[in-house]
Parts: C-alpha cells; structure tokens; sequence
C-alpha cells in the first residue's frame, strides 16, 4: 500500500479506505479497499472484492465547489453541538430519505440525556472513527498466535453528511470497546430557530 493509502475493517462486513479529504465505507463479505490520494480535486479508490477473485474495481470520487460552496450558506442557519457521549449513548437514530441522520428519541435517564446537549431532531453531522494507521494486507496472517494484529487505530472524525444509515452506524461502531474505546464524539448540527 502506498504512503498516505489507509483501510481497516471497522464492523461486521464493513471495510473503511481514506485519505485527508474522503472517507468511504463498503460493505463486503471478504476483501479489502484502499485510498490513493491523486490531488486536491480527486481520489481514487480501489477495492479488491471476492474471496480470491483477483476482481478489481475503480471509482473516480471528486470533490465539488459548489458543494461546499452550499454548505457555507446552510452553516449561517444552524448550529453546531460537538459532545462526547459513553457508550452506549443513550439515544435513538434513524434515517430520513435522503441520507439523514438525526435523533430519534433519548432515552430518560441515559448517557445523551444526562450531558444535557443532545436533542430529538439533531442531525448527526460527524463522528468519531477509528481506523487503522499503517499496516500491509494480510501483514499478520502469517504470525501464528500470541501476536497482536492491528493495534495502531487512529481516531478520525468522520464526515455524515449524506452518507446512508448503515454508513454511519459502522463509523460509530468502529468505537470499539475491546480497542479500549468507550466513548463517540458526535457533531450534531441544529437548525437555528428564527
């Protein structure tokens, strides 16, 4: 894998590749993905899928201005909650039909209530995510036991924002408490009342 190219298996049958500017979640039932930064404007993402195949597949993923551009509009509108929940959060999530993710319902009494930041409604905008740093494929497969594969997870805030729901939920998951990790950092967007 080339330098700055990243993947980890983040949750049952989800695999993550990113770079500084894309995150991408796949499901799949073997195989792995991976993320070459090509420039500013564009990635390109390659995911070997199959058990054995040898099958590749190519996607062309850019970056828009006018996305962006939309999104310094809407930002004007809304307001941003970042908090930091203990697992489990206490809360329910549900998707609308257009990739968003918000709050459902808290539950009286559970860790989104008792921070007193979160409320039904909120959009989850970013997440924690862990992801694995460095590491070649299949580098521990030969390692025979006592040996401790992929230990260097690296935190990332992943980006919600038009992802579907199962999307997020393996983000979310990748807090994982036999990795030592406890808690989510959530960022959620409210919109402003006028």
């Amino acid at each position: 894998m080339q330098h700055g190219a990243h993947s980890a298996k983040l949750s049952r049958g989800y695999y993550c590749a990113f770079s500084q500017s894309a995150v991408k979640f796949w499901p799949h039932t073997s195989g792995t993905c991976h993320l070459r930064r090509q420039s500013s404007a564009s990635s390109l993402i390659h995911a070997k899928l199959g058990r054995g195949s040898g099958q590749g597949q190519r996607l062309q993923v850019a970056s828009s201005a006018d996305e962006s551009s939309q999104a310094d509009q809407d930002s004007t509108r809304q307001q941003f909650i970042r908090v930091k929940l203990r697992k489990p959060m206490g809360m329910v999530l549900s998707e609308k039909s257009n990739n968003v993710v918000f709050v459902e319902e808290i539950s009286a009494g559970g860790n989104a209530d008792k921070s007193g930041k979160v409320q039904v409604g909120d959009v989850i905008s970013k997440c924690s995510a862990y992801v694995l740093k460095s590491g070649k494929d299949g580098d521990y497969e030969r390692e025979g036991y006592g040996k401790r594969p992929y230990t260097n997870w690296e935190p990332i805030m992943f980006d919600c924002t038009g992802q579907d729901f199962k999307t997020v939920m393996s983000a979310i998951s990748s807090n994982n408490d036999r990795w030592g990790i406890f808690d989510v950092t959530l960022e959620l967007r409210r919109s402003r009342s006028n």
